[in-house]
């Protein structure tokens, strides 16, 4: 156990130590479009929630920007991702010019033409834009948690940490994909478009009669425009300023597209963020009184004993005392604040997975017996399998449950009626279980005062060294509460069979109900396909979209 502690302990204190104060982060999960960073925002670095926002934001930093223009030529001959990537980096609109030139050579003319593609990529990135602590303040409605000495109820609601700054780009790319005849015609066009679209940038254009040329080469070739922009203002989406019917009109797209990157205020998408503790912050301190003197006792008996100070003074030999070391206290709160974060996220996961089959329940249950007899539900993580084996009505969850499953059988995994419980009762009691025996009583510790600090606990000691918190096996998602010869600990979940629900749920519900042909009631080749949405007319596939 002590050797496990060690690890946590340097995996949990890593990221933070690297610029002392604050860390950067760039990962996925934060320029995910499905979430929202803003300054003054709560994070779990732990966890990667985004929680509220418990910063009332004064003045923010002016932020600057770099500006990136690239013109590049790609065959289809050439390793079209690579070179990009080369030439580019690795960013969104990279990934769309990829699959764009791909898109188009694979459905290229079947004639012998000369295949080009011309990549025009701008790019603004945007940083220093960053929260003025001085002229900012805690929310009245988190600073009423602080001044109650509920700090773990401030850390479940404003997270460890809080976006201090936020980095952002803009970008714009043009694919243009043609064919020609000969090389001749390609390697003109080529030329003309590298004149005005080459390493001259943005409001540099050629004058009309090189603009005739090039409207003229394209008349002799299959050209096709794709345009493809991320983090623009919503001023020209109302405008149409990125429509281009032809190869002129790149002008007006990358003129109109620059003036929207660079004017103030313009969004851009996320892709990094500075994170800051809260314990670093001076308000924060305050309201917390984090910088109150804490002082630490040890007493021990005469054998070299530690024992209770409280114990009496006839058993007490040695006698010492020390101020707690602010840094000491600072790591305890980040230490114990982004635990929290994370037995929180724990526990709401726990719950919104009730909710889920809940939900996913009820909407099988709207159909007959005979409906849930007839369709079957579609995989929602890699679509429709074209042979598979059925498993029988009142089978045990096994490997061919992860295929395409009948709706009947799925309601009847999903109801999971064992030892007398439905599954929702067992989830729900292992919710409670998991709040009785270990997240009450450890938040509940965390939150105790301590060498006479009001919640003090939380600063002067870290959750490894509370006996209500060191249980390792409660902190892992998958983990139950099992109770053995009356001792009551949390056990990982690793098999299939035990993970069966969350997996079921997770590639069937919402459910979405397909018709099948089978040819036996087990091996099934799937011939023809009807969509049945729930609470949708049936919509008959084309030929192409079938399953042979």
């Amino acid at each position: 156990m002590a050797s496990m502690f060690v690890v946590l302990l340097f995996l949990s204190a890593a990221p933070l130590a690297k610029s002392g104060t604050s860390v950067t982060i760039s990962d996925r999960g934060i320029s995910d479009k499905d979430v929202t960073p803003a300054l003054g925002r709560g994070y779990s670095i732990a966890t990667g929630t985004i929680l509220a926002t418990c910063l009332d934001v004064g003045r923010v930093s002016e932020s600057s920007f770099d500006y990136d223009y690239q013109y590049l030529e790609i065959s289809s001959q050439t390793n079209t991702e690579s070179e990009l990537k080369t030439k580019f980096g690795v960013t969104a609109g990279v990934s769309f010019a990829g699959a764009s030139i791909a898109n188009n050579n694979a459905i290229k003319s079947k004639t012998e033409k000369i295949v080009q593609n011309i990549i025009a990529r701008m790019l603004i990135d945007r940083y220093y834009n960053s929260v003025d602590e001085g002229s900012s303040t805690m929310n009245i409605h988190a600073k009423e948690i602080l001044l109650k000495r509920d700090f773990v109820g401030f850390f479940q609601a404003c997270g460890p940490t809080f976006f201090r700054s936020i980095r952002r780009s803009s970008e714009l790319v043009l694919h243009f994909h043609y064919e020609s005849d000969s090389d001749t015609s390609s390697t003109r066009f080529g030329i003309d478009a590298k004149a005005q679209l080459g390493a001259m940038g943005v409001g540099f254009f050629a004058d009309s009669t090189t603009e005739k040329k090039t409207e003229n080469f394209a008349f002799e070739s299959t050209l096709i425009v794709h345009i493809k922009a991320f983090g623009m203002g919503n001023n020209l989406v109302s405008s149409g300023a990125l429509i281009a019917s032809k190869f002129e009109d790149a002008k007006g797209v990358l003129d109109t597209a620059y003036e929207a990157m660079v004017q103030p205020g313009s969004p851009g998408y996320v892709t990094s963020v500075e994170v800051v503790p809260w314990i670093k912050n001076v308000d924060f301190q305050l309201a917390m009184g984090a910088n109150e003197k804490i002082e630490l006792t040890a007493c021990q008996d005469i054998n070299g004993n530690n024992i209770s100070c409280a114990t009496g003074p006839l058993l007490i030999v040695h006698k010492r005392s020390r101020v707690l070391p602010a840094m000491l206290k600072q790591f305890n709160v980040l230490q114990n604040a982004e635990h929290v974060a994370k037995l929180d996220l724990i526990l709401r996961k726990k719950m919104n997975f009730i909710s889920t089959l809940e939900h996913c329940i009820g909407m099988l249950s709207q159909y007959s017996s005979h409906d849930l007899e007839r369709y079957y539900v579609l995989d929602q993580n890699t679509g429709a399998t074209t042979y598979y084996v059925e498993s029988s009505a009142t089978e045990d969850i096994n490997s061919k449950d992860f295929q395409i499953l009948r709706a009947s059988r799925l309601l009847y995994l999903l109801s999971g009626q064992e030892g007398g419980q439905y599954l929702i009762e067992r989830l729900i009691a292992n919710v409670l279980a998991f709040i009785d025996h270990y997240f009450g009583p450890c938040t509940q510790e965390m939150g105790r005062d301590n060498k006479g600090v009001p919640g003090g606990k939380l600063m002067t000691t870290h959750w490894m060294n509370m006996d209500q918190c060191n249980d390792i096996g409660c902190t892992f998602p998958n983990s139950n509460i099992v109770t053995t010869n009356g001792i009551t600990t949390c056990e990982m979940s690793t098999t299939i069979g035990s993970m069966s629900s969350e997996i079921l749920v997770e590639k069937y519900c919402m459910p979405i109900l397909w018709n099948f042909k089978p040819t036996n009631p087990y091996q099934t080749s799937i011939k023809e396909i009807m969509p049945k949405h729930l609470g949708a007319d049936s919509v008959k596939l084309a030929d192409d979209d079938r399953f042979d």
